[in-house]
């Protein structure tokens, strides 16, 4: 490793301080996937890490005074600020976005970004004796799109960064002499990397409206290990606790949940019982996510579907609780019967059958095995094979089957995310705009970790169900010539007379009082998007409506609850 573009930076005068100045920095215990003991380090600091050290909490922290990392620590959930940091000798403004944790020498390592070298910047590392006076080991990872870095000494180096501007987190192995090399993505924001006690390595990623963790047993491969419940970012495990540094949106600090210091491990964490945290009386709790996860007032305007209910959740097909049972998506059977097919954690795509398609049977086995099945949707192909595509976050793949229930790869990818301009596709949903010519909607990649608001909605046109070609421009969301505000996983739906309704997710919208949850806007061509209406479903989302053999059309859509896992709901609408 060499060192310059690490420490070569001269002090500059404060310039982003007004940006974190009402930052407010808490700390809590996770147990069991949830927050307890909260309580407020103070306001003014943001990106932080910390590490027990002789049985002290320390905290690594920037500061709005004058942008610069700081040293404090932790003593009955007062943080104490012993001063900016310094570097080769001298203190400089560029560092930001700290990890801290222990190099096999016993120092103190600590990574963190050259923020005002370039946009990120290079990720350097750091070492120091007193958590104070650092040195320069050297430039970690020089890539311009990578920020947020967190550290796991196992076998190897395990890093992980946000990709800069997206909604993504890359993983990688290797170690400072020979390099690092990708082995995962992972949807979400700001990682926080901690090995348990067991050896397992968690991730946590900020996630819609919460914080969701991931696991793994050697940073390779990740399964969703579940959200945490609370409204917050910036998640950064105190290393050698069971604390987790946090930032939730200023006012909307978590309620105190009293606890036993030391008595609250979590089964399998590697923490070592840390300092009582005695909160004076905190904020109220945020209730925002039982209804609007932007926080929006409840909404008192038209609505044009009424729930149904849940007709599946964990432990349904075998998901644990706590776990996603997500992205319905159904067809008609020749025989009248409607078979729906799902996504469930850990398992893969599962099929349950109907008469009447309201209530479902499961059926035995899995259609399409491990984590190929992402938000799959059925389509019913001109000779009567079925058809599923399913998102692979970076293209569209597609399985065929002659029977709906053994499903074979298609050879190739349907659409790329580069061709569709988009860091990740997701989510896509088909029409027939005239015999052999059929249309694709799709979306930006919004997974659990990615991160609600800022997505939108593209489509394609294809002749054979396998070749699709972007059309230009935007349907939905930035971009687009009408309702700019967020779009996610499009669904179309076809009048008799060709107009075409759109049903999407529309999540921290741009337009004051609109609600988070399920929308529909209408377009007489396909591609233009207008007359925007809330269906009145939240959470809403990953919508299929299905025409029954009935004559009547039906809504299967997701929700999550943190306690239960993923939900599998049903709804009728007085529009289409």
């Amino acid at each position: 490793m060499s060192s310059p573009g690490c420490s070569d930076i001269p002090r500059r005068t404060p310039s982003f301080e007004e940006g974190i100045a009402d930052h407010e920095l808490w700390i809590g215990r996770l147990v069991d996937g949830a927050m307890v003991d909260q309580a407020l380090l103070g306001v003014g600091y943001s990106v932080a890490d910390g590490l027990l050290v002789d049985g002290e909490v320390h905290v690594w922290a920037m500061a709005a005074s004058d942008h610069v990392l700081h040293h404090g620590t932790v003593t009955d959930s007062e943080f104490t600020d012993h001063g900016p940091i310094s570097v080769d000798g001298e203190v400089f403004e560029g560092f930001i976005d700290p990890d801290v944790f222990r190099l096999p020498d016993g120092r103190l390592g600590l990574v963190a970004v050259n923020g005002t070298r370039r946009t990120p910047g290079p990720i350097c590392l750091l070492a120091s004796l007193d958590g104070q006076a650092f040195e320069t080991v050297g430039v970690l990872l020089d890539e311009a799109d990578v920020q947020d870095p967190s550290v796991v000494l196992a076998d190897d180096w395990v890093l992980a960064v946000k990709v800069y501007g997206h909604e993504t987190v890359r993983v990688l192995v290797g170690a400072p002499e020979k390099g690092f090399r990708e082995v995962a993505e992972v949807p979400g924001g700001d990682p926080d990397l901690t090995m348990l006690e067991d050896g397992t390595l968690r991730l946590t990623v900020c996630g819609p409206g919460s914080l969701m963790t991931y696991a793994s047993a050697s940073g390779t491969t990740w399964r969703v290990a579940g959200p945490i419940g609370v409204q917050t970012c910036g998640p950064s495990t105190v290393t050698g606790t069971d604390l987790l540094l946090h930032l939730p949106k200023p006012g909307q600090g978590g309620a105190l949940v009293l606890g036993s210091p030391g008595s609250s491990q979590a089964p399998g964490s590697s923490a070592a019982t840390a300092p009582p945290l005695d909160s004076p009386e905190p904020p109220a709790p945020d209730r925002s996510l039982d209804h609007h996860m932007s926080g929006d007032a409840a909404w008192s305007g038209p609505t044009i579907c009424t729930s149904n209910g849940v007709f599946f959740q964990p432990p349904a097909f075998g998901v644990v609780p706590g776990e996603p049972l997500a992205d319905p998506t159904a067809t008609v059977l020749d025989d009248g019967r409607v078979r729906l097919y799902a996504y469930a954690q850990g398992i893969g795509l599962v099929s349950a059958i109907s008469d009447d398609g309201r209530t479902f049977t499961e059926e035995p086995g899995v259609r399409i095995p491990g984590t190929d099945a992402g938000q799959p949707r059925v389509w019913r192909l001109p000779d009567g094979r079925w058809r599923m595509y399913v998102s692979k976050v970076k293209d569209i793949a597609s399985f065929t089957s002659e029977d709906g229930l053994a499903f074979t790869r298609d050879p190739g990818s349907r659409l790329t995310a580069s061709e569709a301009g988009l860091p990740a596709i997701s989510s896509p949903s088909i029409v027939e705009v005239e015999p052999g010519f059929w249309r694709m909607y799709y979306s930006t990649l919004a997974m659990p970790g990615s991160g609600p608001g800022g997505k939108r909605s593209g489509s394609a046109t294809s002749t054979d169900l396998l070749e699709w070609t972007v059309e230009p421009g935007w349907r939905l969301g930035e971009g687009a010539p009408y309702l700019t505000d967020s779009a996610e996983h499009p669904f179309p739906v076809v009048a008799a007379d060709g107009s075409v309704s759109l049903f999407y997710g529309k999540f921290r919208a741009a337009s004051v009082g609109a609600p988070d949850g399920l929308w529909r806007a209408t377009s007489t061509d396909g591609l233009t998007f207008t007359e925007e209406a809330y269906t009145g479903l939240y959470f809403g989302n990953d919508p299929e409506v299905l025409l029954l053999p009935s004559g009547d059309r039906i809504i299967y859509y997701g929700d999550f609850d943190p306690s239960i896992g993923g939900k599998l709901l049903s709804a009728d609408c007085t529009e289409w």
